[in-house]
């Protein structure tokens, strides 16, 4: 062996020995909780090297279809009814300019049908009983045109009449199937499209609009921070958080979910919570996010009463049907 490659390969061996001291000195600094957080090392097990690729893809040119089902029960549990909403559509677009701290803007569109009589409302009233905790009944959401019933209280984050992916906030089964029935009895229906950007620096994926009546774009979803760790958590609705926003809790970090679509191996379980009633135990929401796909997967769960003695539960899933790039 020449002398000239003997010294390259120890150069090569103390170049390696800095690079691993640097990446231990910097995975050793502190980290602002609000985000941006370092690099993925946890994910890099999982084939992906940062969160942004759990949600939608950055490139334009892909097209997601996602199912919509509502089941209504039984009081013995046994399902009345299963019901299957209109498909939704998200399209992304790719990069589109840079938001306003200067990271780069990349555009989704959402296409999903509505009740005429739900479309331009700014947001929805929603009532509750929440549960008395002293006994066998439950907190339920308040149906039909019953009010002032013992015990009823008004959310005071009122959510908007929108697709699941835009109204950015917990109470998505439970809003979609205000909106949209899904009895498909009606020909009142009107087909929206909303907008979203998303920006995405190493682990942390912030969501971006335009609030209503607003012409400038801003910050208001966090979607991932850190590493995912089964049992943490942070808030995820960056405007209305702590006191009526609404946070994500990592139930499981890595599982397998399967769709039409698929099986992602890699997925990440989310519990959406939100504060008003996460304590009332008649609502839970789950989705599941998969490494270099997004989300593949929802599901919630609530009850709903006419009357305040007869509690119902309905459920909602939204599933992945299809992924395609033209």
């Amino acid at each position: 062996m020449s002398y000239i490659q003997t010294m390259g390969i120890k150069t090569l061996a103390f170049l390696t020995i800095i690079a691993g001291a640097l990446a231990l000195t910097v995975t050793g600094c502190s980290v602002d909780p609000s985000g941006p957080a370092m690099s993925g090392a946890e994910h890099g097990g999982l084939g992906s090297q940062n969160m942004s690729d759990y949600y939608y893809k950055r490139d334009s040119g892909w097209t997601y279809v996602y199912s919509n089902v509502e089941k209504i029960y039984n009081s013995n549990g046994s399902v009345a009814q299963t019901l299957t909403g209109a498909p939704d559509t998200v399209r992304t677009l790719g990069f589109d300019g840079f938001a306003p701290n200067g990271d780069s803007l990349f555009r989704i569109e959402i296409s999903y049908r509505i009740l005429t009589s739900f479309a331009g409302l700014p947001y929805l009233d929603i009532y509750y009983i929440p549960s008395t905790k002293n006994d066998n009944t439950h907190g339920a959401f308040v149906d039909g045109s019953a009010k002032n019933l013992p015990g009823e209280t008004i959310l005071l984050k009122k959510p908007r009449p929108v697709s699941t992916d835009t109204i950015l906030a917990g109470l998505c089964g439970r809003v979609r199937t205000m909106v949209d029935d899904f009895s498909n009895s009606t020909t009142n229906w009107t087909w929206q499209k909303d907008t979203l950007w998303v920006t995405s620096r190493l682990d942390t994926v912030f969501i971006w609009e335009y609030l209503p009546g607003s012409m400038t774009k801003v910050k208001s979803r966090r979607v991932f921070l850190r590493n995912f760790q089964t049992g943490d958590k942070w808030g995820y609705d960056i405007i209305n958080y702590p006191d009526y926003g609404t946070y994500y809790y990592v139930a499981d970090k890595d599982v397998s979910k399967t769709t039409s679509a698929g099986t992602f191996s890699h997925c990440v379980n989310i519990a959406v919570q939100t504060n008003e009633i996460e304590s009332k135990d008649f609502n839970r929401e789950n989705k599941w996010f998969a490494a270099f796909y997004g989300p593949v997967y929802e599901y919630d769960w609530w009850y709903v009463t006419t009357d305040g003695d007869h509690f119902n539960k309905q459920d909602f899933a939204r599933s992945l049907v299809s992924v395609s790039h033209n």
